[in-house]
């Protein structure tokens, strides 16, 4: 499963398109988490500013 995803952190370093990597990571039993994760790991995690 680790190579199914290994296209998805490529496809979001280079701007391309996710969702068909994203399939293939689904289509062989990924979840949701370790997709995110992966996502997580390439891009960070949002944090809204604080204020009003």
């Amino acid at each position: 499963m680790g190579a199914a995803l290994d296209g998805t952190p490529t496809a979001a370093r280079d701007g391309s398109n996710m969702i068909a990597p994203m399939l293939d990571a689904v289509r062989a039993e990924a979840t949701l988490g370790e997709i995110c994760g992966v996502l997580r790991d390439e891009r960070g995690t949002y944090t809204e500013p604080p204020g009003f």
